[in-house]
């Protein structure tokens, strides 16, 4: 016996053809790849999606140190500081996840500069991540942001500004010295 199963469909104007269907075996299969191509669109946007793979702290130098953020695209977040007591560079990732196999929410550094970095997500009033980067006190610092597109990298460095004069110091106008007389000329 054939496992085929054969119908017949009368058609008006050509007569009667004979149609094969597939084995019923084939069926999974076939589903299998409709599911595939039509779902497969949707699971390739979400992969797409602004995701935070990972934070890595280098120390780079006496007077430098980055933190590397990993990411699946090139995402530039919002990025300022917060001075006082305890300095702070705030990054803010809009419509971003984190990976939370990768990234911990929280990362001690042990850094000269940089002592920890705080990372969270917030849904509200819009979804973010936002990473805290808690700095040592009593330095003056500058930041550096860089953005590697090809690698999906953002970078930032934090430079120790070199000592200077004390603010209060240069802010004060030194007094002119009273000019001395010119010395007399011999004729």
């Amino acid at each position: 016996m054939n496992s085929h199963r054969q119908i017949w469909k009368k058609s008006s104007s050509h007569g009667s053809r004979k149609i094969a269907r597939r084995p019923a075996s084939t069926r999974p299969i076939i589903l299998a790849c409709l599911l595939v191509l039509m779902f497969g669109e949707i699971f390739a946007v979400q992969a797409a999606d602004p995701l935070l793979k990972g934070i890595e702290f280098k120390s780079i130098s006496a007077t430098e140190e980055r933190v590397l953020f990993k990411l699946n695209g090139a995402y530039h977040p919002e990025v300022f500081g917060i001075e006082g007591e305890n300095p702070r560079v705030v990054c803010d990732f809009p419509d971003m996840r984190v990976d939370d196999k990768t990234v911990k929410s929280l990362i001690d550094t042990n850094g000269k500069y940089v002592r920890n970095i705080r990372v969270g997500l917030h849904s509200t009033p819009t979804l973010k991540v936002r990473v805290v980067l808690d700095l040592t006190p009593a330095n003056d610092y500058d930041i550096e942001q860089m953005l590697y597109k090809e690698e999906n990298l953002f970078v930032i460095a934090i430079h120790q500004i070199k000592d200077g004069p004390a603010p209060e110091a240069a802010a004060e106008p030194e007094e002119p010295e009273e000019p001395e007389e010119p010395a007399a000329e011999i004729l």
